[in-house]
């Protein structure tokens, strides 16, 4: 079953709406930057990171120019893989996979649509599409990220009339897709503790985009860091969940379960150290929750209920 939830674990890409006086200091973000640029996902439960690099190293594929993309761990980033080539004209992103015979082209990103717009969706890495997605533009927001203003462009699935829904994910200039950021519009994986997400874009060793960089799983971290949140319990026995979060702010809480159904999404209305959620409507097993700070960032852990 096609499921339009997106489950950001611990995601951390805050995005501002854009106040009306300020829409003179928006400008086109190009997807193709200036030197070196890396995009950083968390796996999931956030055990480990992984980069899709854009090099600065160019190749010609039927007589056009590429950049080369190359995928590592973070915690092996001397092992790389190839995985495509990439490029931008007229506001529009190409990709070339190095699956099928790495010459077709995909146009992945449209940056000139507008609110209304429909186009026929495919995707050669997104192997949960079985045939084009039909998609509708249906809001474009101007949005603050790291001090930077780019657009995000939402869209409505209109591939089974009878079952149109809205994407989570969404298309951001200069930064592509929230969950992957070659491959939107991709379902929830049934197992394995859920998708991985996009968490920070890093251009020259700079963070223009999220919160995230490979520095998060770095071996040498401090260990003593103060955690966001405590599950005070966990196992879960008595149907209610107790949370000691500090001087951290959250104001929503929700939870899935992990086929990535939600079944529970509530407001925290009282900013206190701690706070206890019901969970009496829940049945038994593992869950991912998922608590938004006032600032829009994301915050994640995995329970038991028993």
């Amino acid at each position: 079953m096609r499921k339009a939830i997106t489950i950001f674990l611990m995601c951390t890409l805050h995005l501002t709406v854009l106040a009306q006086d300020n829409k003179s200091d928006y400008q086109y973000q190009p997807f193709i930057m200036d030197g070196s640029c890396e995009w950083v996902n968390a796996e999931p439960y956030n055990a480990s990171g992984t980069v899709n690099h854009i090099t600065k190293e160019d190749t010609i594929i039927s007589e056009k120019t590429y950049r080369k993309i190359y995928s590592y761990t973070c915690k092996n980033p001397n092992v790389k893989t190839y995985r495509g080539a990439v490029r931008e004209e007229n506001k529009a992103i190409y990709y070339v996979s190095r699956h099928n015979d790495n010459t077709n082209e995909y146009k992945i990103f449209d940056f000139n649509l507008k609110v209304g717009d429909r186009i026929n969706y495919n995707h050669p890495e997104n192997f949960q599409i079985s045939r084009p997605l039909i998609l509708e533009v249906s809001k474009i927001d101007t949005v603050k990220s790291n001090n930077i203003w780019r657009r995000v462009y939402s869209f409505i699935d209109h591939t089974y009339n009878e079952n149109s829904f809205e994407w989570k994910d969404a298309w951001i200039e200069g930064v592509g897709a929230e969950q992957d950021f070659l491959t939107p519009f991709m379902d929830i994986p049934t197992c394995c503790g859920g998708p991985s997400y996009l968490c920070g874009v890093v251009q020259n060793e700079t963070l223009i985009h999220g919160s995230c960089t490979c520095e998060r799983w770095d071996v040498g971290i401090d260990k003593n860091e103060i955690p966001p949140f405590i599950i005070k319990q966990n196992p879960i026995e008595n149907k209610i969940l107790s949370i000691e979060a500090g001087h951290t702010k959250f104001q929503l809480i929700e939870i899935y379960s992990m086929e990535g159904i939600s079944v529970l999404t509530q407001d925290i209305s009282l900013h206190s150290a701690a706070f206890e959620i019901s969970l009496r409507n829940i049945e038994q097993g593992t869950y991912i929750i998922i608590l938004t700070k006032e600032n829009g960032d994301r915050e994640s852990g995995k329970i038991v209920i028993k």
